[in-house]
């Protein structure tokens, strides 16, 4: 479960304002946050994301990284949402090599982040051997990696939680196709 937002007195409540701030001090490019499964506060409204990025872009934002999402689509339709509004922000998509399916579960349940049936599926067949784990996370995030880059995905940006022997394979899987 989370936790209500609390107002910090004399804080911020929102990133836009942060970017604001970061713009005004100035001497460095300014990067924020996508959701392509939208974001968790937002309440599935997700012409209000787009909306939110868009102001930050305004006040600054040059790029953003995504949240982890699992299906390529996502980042296209965010990536066409926000085209289709002027938008010229450079979005990079977030990959999570999953490695211990615990970990995804409850990085999916803070986040918001649904994990298609198929995966889902696909994880529960083989979470009590961690090796397999680790080879049907890097096998999926690699298809992900490859299909973000033909779709035209300017980089990546990879949530390691601390082990990045799943990223340096998939990177190696990758780098050898292009």
């Amino acid at each position: 479960p989370r936790a209500p937002w609390e107002t910090t007195p004399g804080g911020f409540d929102h990133a836009d304002q942060l970017v604001s701030l970061a713009a005004e001090i100035g001497g460095f490019t300014i990067g924020v946050a996508a959701f392509p499964d939208g974001h968790p506060a937002s309440s599935g409204d997700f012409q209000r994301d787009i909306e939110v990025l868009l102001e930050k872009e305004k006040r600054g934002a040059t790029f953003a990284t995504t949240q982890f999402f699992f299906e390529v689509e996502k980042w296209k339709k965010l990536v066409d949402k926000l085209s289709a509004k002027g938008s010229a922000l450079t979005i990079i998509p977030g990959i999570l090599p999953v490695t211990n399916v615990k970990q995804l579960n409850r990085m999916a349940e803070l986040s918001g982040t649904p994990i298609p049936a198929h995966i889902s599926d696909s994880f529960s067949k083989v979470e009590d051997n961690p090796d397999d784990v680790r080879k049907l996370g890097v096998e999926i995030a690699t298809q992900l990696c490859q299909e973000l880059l033909d779709a035209g995905a300017p980089g990546l940006h990879f949530y390691t939680m601390n082990t990045s022997s799943a990223t340096r394979e998939i990177y190696s899987q990758i780098k050898d196709v292009r």
